[in-house]
């Protein structure tokens, strides 16, 4: 078994209409794996995670409120060298699409994953069937609602070009259904088009069903003191019509590596249009869907002691009027410990 810990405290602050907050947090990780046979594994990550705050907020929500929480946690299983089957909490970090559904989601389900060393490529064919979740009570919803459904299925492609570029895309379909009357009231509070006064028989007025795709790239030799960072992100909603249905983000940036440091630096632009994806499992520092803005962030990695600064800003206007939504700015800065065995 290997077991490893990292922990991360700081500050947080954001500010939005007549909504703002402010934070100490301190967050504790851990990962356990555990062989079980040459084939079955258990995976367990669990965090908790601590606040300090002031919050003034419209609706109620849990906004830096104190929590033990599964990042992932699943059954793996492995008959063959190309083939993974994972059951339990998914985590949807590995998809690598924050456009579309926030990467400290984890979802219950399955997700299957097919890979391939082609010598010059690393190919990797990966789908999930996943419940979205979500907390209804009587008093949300007008009767008992079908269980809501989050699928998507991907081709992601890795490799190195003669030692000077290292490299990621990927590509894929995905889809949304079933989700519950609360899902549909409160995304409409932060974004997306929705008909309902109040949670109970609230529904979006499009569905969700499309593509997405992604690369990334860094360039320069691998000992070389500085690296070229650049990434794109793409995702069009099929079901909704153009000007609802696009989002998409760019970003670009150094890294810069010298005597046991490695700074890094990424300046992103983005936008979601309204209905592009469900604004409530997106990721919250874009401020939902109807959004454009700018993103920083930046890490400071002491390698050699194993721990970094880190720190983001944000700062997302509205696409289209909307008296629920304007002008957020959010931000952090913390520190961060590498995952150590213990």
């Amino acid at each position: 078994m290997t077991a490893e810990w990292s922990i991360e405290t700081g500050w947080t602050s954001f500010d939005h209409l007549n909504e703002s907050g402010d934070a100490a947090y301190v967050l504790l990780s851990t990962r356990l794996n555990l062989p079980l046979t040459k084939w079955l594994r258990l995976h367990f990550h669990p965090q908790g995670e601590f606040y300090s705050a002031r919050v003034q907020e419209r609706y109620d929500a849990d906004t830096y409120s104190n929590r033990l929480r599964v990042r992932e946690g699943y059954v793996s299983v492995a008959p063959l060298n190309s083939l993974e089957l994972r059951g339990g909490l998914i985590s949807q970090q590995e998809l690598k699409q924050p456009l579309l559904v926030s990467q400290s989601r984890a979802f219950p389900g399955a997700a299957e994953f097919v890979r391939f060393d082609l010598g010059f490529v690393n190919l990797t064919l990966a789908a999930q069937q996943l419940i979205p979740t979500s907390y209804s009570i009587d008093a949300e919803r007008e009767d008992k609602e079908a269980l809501p459904q989050f699928r998507t299925e991907t081709l992601i492609l890795d490799g190195q070009v003669l030692n000077w570029m290292d490299w990621r895309a990927s590509g894929g379909l995905f889809e949304w259904k079933q989700l519950p009357n609360k899902v549909a009231f409160e995304s409409g509070l932060w974004g997306n088009s929705s008909v309902g006064e109040v949670a109970p028989g609230a529904e979006f007025r499009y569905g969700f069903r499309g593509w997405q795709g992604g690369l990334d790239a860094r360039f320069g030799p691998e000992e070389s003191w500085f690296h070229l960072l650049t990434e794109f992100r793409r995702l069009q909603n099929t079901a909704a019509p153009d000007g609802l249905n696009n989002a998409q983000s760019w970003g670009v940036g150094p890294q810069l590596n010298f005597r046991g440091r490695t700074v890094s630096a990424l300046y992103r632009r983005f936008f979601a249009e309204k209905d592009a994806t469900v604004s409530l499992y997106s990721s919250s520092n874009l401020g939902g869907t109807n959004r454009m803005g700018d993103q920083i962030e930046f890490k400071y990695a002491f390698t050699d002691y194993r721990f970094s600064i880190v720190g983001g800003w944000t700062n997302a206007v509205t696409i289209r009027n909307n008296p629920l939504q304007n002008t957020l700015t959010s931000y952090y800065l913390g520190v961060e410990t590498d995952y150590v065995s213990f």
